[in-house]
């Protein structure tokens, strides 16, 4: 009986086996069916193919970037003059600066010292304001120049980036701007405005204004 028994359960391995693999069979069955959909050659499935030679669009600005010219315009004929020389050129670290207004109504032109000593390393340049001429202003008298010592002011803050330079008069303090910012499209990151507030410092009078450095 015994050897019956096992005569009778010897040849069930194989059914398993084959009930193990129907559903495999089953789905290769379907994957070699000729019902299932294609992509045809000319559908829009195709891979498209990129141009090796081709030439892709800038990236985008930052959505909080500004963008702003390099340099002044020429096109348009300026009407401020604050006495601008040819021969300066740009640089946020120069001691002459000309700077106007995208168009042409305002200027101003910088002089100051810097006073840094050789080989030294500053966390801020400190900087000596020996004139500001301004020309183009929103208000009476619109044309200012300031040279007396006592009048001339210049704070230089960490790495330069916020300086302020202003010159006093009775009737106004006329402040120059400078900020550093990445996200503004400028050469060098920097930009400067002008602003003329009462001698107080506390209430505007006009602007501010945003300049632009003539290379």
């Amino acid at each position: 009986m015994i050897d019956l028994g096992l005569q009778r359960r010897r040849p069930t391995w194989p059914v398993r086996l084959t009930l193990c693999a129907l559903p495999f069979l089953v789905l290769l069955g379907h994957a070699c069916s000729d019902d299932d959909p294609k992509v045809e050659a000319d559908s829009t499935h195709d891979l498209v193919e990129v141009d090796p030679d081709s030439t892709t669009d800038a990236p985008e600005l930052p959505p909080d970037a500004t963008e702003v010219p390099e340099d002044v315009e020429h096109d348009i004929p300026p009407t401020s003059d604050c006495g601008f020389s040819d021969d300066v050129t740009y640089d946020i670290w120069g001691e002459i600066w000309q700077l106007r207004s995208q168009d042409g109504t305002t200027c101003v032109r910088l002089v100051r010292r810097n006073d840094s000593e050789p080989d030294v390393i500053y966390k801020a340049v400190p900087f000596t304001l020996l004139s500001l001429t301004l020309d183009g202003l929103g208000l009476e008298p619109s044309r200012v120049v300031i040279e007396d010592p006592e009048k001339l002011h210049y704070n230089s803050t960490h790495h330069n980036w916020y300086d302020r330079a202003w010159g006093t008069s009775d009737s106004a303090r006329y402040v120059l701007n400078i900020d550093y910012d990445p996200t503004e499209v400028t050469p060098d990151y920097f930009f400067f405005s002008l602003v003329i507030l009462a001698p107080d410092g506390d209430d505007v009078l006009w602007g501010p204004v945003s300049l632009f450095a003539v290379r």
